[in-house]
């Protein structure tokens, strides 16, 4: 594998990552704002897993009623990429975050400590 394609592939290394979205009791309008927030810098909604160059992982996004959860999973180990606070009509701290490329970045590096 290598890691510098992946690092380097800049914007292209976004339409990798796939977003499974939980929504456990949140409310209608979260929801709606998060997705109009991964639409909005080209992320993938609710496919279930990514999987760049055969490495099997999910990444998950949970939302409860007052937070936005994210996770990673490989094998049997769970990392929290994010959590934030929100509320029903305001994800603007996970916009920014998503913006940011700050989730490729953890993921990347967790896979190179695991792989």
């Amino acid at each position: 594998m290598d890691w510098n394609y992946i690092l380097n592939k800049g914007k292209n290394s976004r339409k990798d990552l796939l977003i499974k979205l939980y929504v456990d009791y949140g409310p209608l309008e979260m929801e709606e704002n998060v997705k109009k927030a991964l639409e909005k810098i080209g992320y993938n909604y609710m496919v279930h897993h990514w999987s760049p160059y055969s490495l099997n992982g999910l990444l998950e996004i949970g939302m409860g009623k007052s937070r936005i959860l994210i996770e990673w999973h490989a094998g049997k180990k769970e990392s929290i990429l994010f959590m934030g606070e929100v509320d029903s009509y305001d994800v603007s701290s996970f916009d920014e975050y998503i913006s940011s490329g700050n989730i490729e970045s953890s993921v990347l590096r967790l896979m190179r400590n695991q792989y």
